[in-house]
């Protein structure tokens, strides 16, 4: 079977593909590109909301970790003296280390004359301690046990000397913080 084409049917196709890339013609170029503007649209409101959650979603996480912060540092810089955790640090530090405490001596004195270098209304307390050791090692663990404590902590004035052959005393003034003006909740 032999399918012969007149002249008509020919015009007759070319009048259907021609309607037929028209449609497509202005379906794209006039409905889709608002419908693909507006996909860009929304594409892009989705992500700046995506964004917004994200940073809420870290701001709350932000706050646990400022929460967390605030208890360390509630810890660190508690709102009274608390000699009574310093001085159980000390004899803590003691019994783990080969030192001996010979006397210790509490004073609370203020901030005198290196006020500046610390915070608005810091008090301090102040301890000194006249210690005894075998090893230098022992001082070092000592110190270092210490440091490794809650409470902020600094050594104001340390002289040591060798009293014997294998004994060494030494003299140590510390230094431990509190504001009473600071109240985290």
């Amino acid at each position: 079977m032999q399918i012969k084409w007149e002249r008509n049917y020919s015009l007759f196709l070319v009048a259907i593909l021609a309607i037929i890339f028209a449609v497509w013609y202005y379906g794209q170029q006039h409905y889709l590109a608002d419908k693909e503007q507006a996909f860009v649209d929304t594409e892009a409101t989705l992500r700046r909301y995506d964004a917004i959650i994200n940073q809420a979603t870290s701001t709350d996480q932000s706050d646990q970790l400022l929460r967390e912060e605030a208890i360390q540092l509630q810890r660190q810089l508690p709102t009274e003296p608390n000699v009574d955790q310093l001085i159980t640090s000390i004899y803590e530090a003691e019994q783990e280390t080969g030192i001996v405490i010979e006397e210790l001596i509490n004073r609370t004195d203020t901030l005198s004359s290196d006020q500046v270098y610390y915070p608005v209304n810091s008090n301090a307390v102040h301890v000194e301690l006249t210690l005894k050791a075998e090893k230098k090692n022992d001082f070092e663990l000592f110190f270092h046990l210490l440091e490794q404590g809650d409470r902020l902590l600094e050594i104001i004035e340390l002289n040591y000397h060798s009293t014997g052959v294998e004994t060494i005393s030494a003299t140590v003034t510390l230094r431990v913080f509190f504001n009473e003006n600071v109240l985290i909740k």
